[in-house]
């Protein structure tokens, strides 16, 4: 639902573009195969792994942090732009649009994901 909704917002943000029902698919696809049932399970395991006994102590929450934003997110993101590109029938370019890609929305995502994630664990 979030990808979907996302998606829906950003197209309707675009000045001069109609909206691109493939591109809607594509991610909501995304978050209803990949992103919601693999990122249950990843942070059911954080939660189970990460000081359990204490799991909004300061030690945990800034080690589920860490371990979200320096693992998780650098190769989910290698995965979201690998699944987009191949569902735009383009398997050859994978490559090159993570090489192109993944340092731009890595540096975006350091400016907004680790506080959201301290207050979200927290």
């Amino acid at each position: 639902v979030g990808f979907a909704l996302g998606d829906v917002l950003a197209q309707s943000l675009a000045v001069g573009l109609p909206f691109d029902p493939a591109r809607f698919a594509r991610l909501a696809a995304y978050g209803l195969l990949v992103d919601g049932p693999v990122g249950h399970f990843f942070y059911q395991f954080l939660d189970s792994r990460v000081s359990p006994d204490d799991p909004r102590s300061n030690r945990a929450v800034l080690s589920k942090t860490a371990i979200d934003q320096l693992l998780w997110a650098p190769a989910m993101t290698v995965v979201f732009l690998a699944w987009l590109t191949l569902l735009e029938g383009r398997p050859g370019a994978v490559g090159a649009v993570v090489q192109a890609k993944l340092l731009p929305i890595m540096v975006a995502n350091f400016g907004v994901w680790p506080l959201a994630h301290l207050v979200n664990f927290k």
